[in-house]
């Protein structure tokens, strides 16, 4: 991993272009740093191997657009759900809610959209056969440069479940 130049930021913050020195291989805080990248390749090396880390996490993670709709579902939110991804993709996240939980999802779902931070409530999924799911899940938006989300991200976790045993 080449070191920063030119206006990039140094992980203290520094610019480098600022009349800061070049960090020396010596510093700890550039090695951390290094080290911590050190998985980093081309970008679809980086691609490959994020979408790898998601699609073989052991907790069910759903990616949404701001509107709910869901764009990517992992393995593990397939399992659980007990739908494929092409059912999963397009439609609402709410469609995968317990009945009796959608419209409190609903009445939450923009303070998901408008905060940023992340957000954890017990929630109750439907699979497409079988008893509901009590989960919790944590969301939180990405955003763009100017601050408008594009992207929910979602984990529903509960470890006592029978579809989770795997993970004890």
């Amino acid at each position: 991993m080449s070191r920063p130049s030119g206006t990039e930021k140094t992980p203290r913050g520094q610019n480098v272009d600022e009349g800061t020195a070049a960090p020396q291989e010596s510093d700890s805080w550039y090695r951390a740093y290094v080290t911590s990248n050190e998985h980093l390749g081309t970008p679809e090396e980086n691609a490959a191997y994020f979408a790898r880390i998601f699609e073989e996490a052991p907790a069910p993670y759903i990616v949404t657009d701001p509107s709910m709709l869901i764009r990517d579902a992992n393995r593990a939110a397939q399992r659980i759900l007990k739908r494929p991804l092409l059912w999963l993709r397009g439609k609402p996240l709410y469609s995968v809610v317990a009945k009796g939980e959608r419209r409190a999802f609903n009445a939450i779902a923009p303070d998901i959209v408008a905060t940023h931070t992340v957000m954890t409530r017990p929630l109750r999924l439907q699979p497409a056969q079988g008893e509901e799911i009590d989960v919790f899940f944590s969301a939180c938006a990405a955003r763009d440069r100017s601050g408008k989300p594009e992207t929910i991200f979602w984990i529903f976790l509960h470890p006592l479940e029978p579809w989770n045993e795997d993970l004890l």
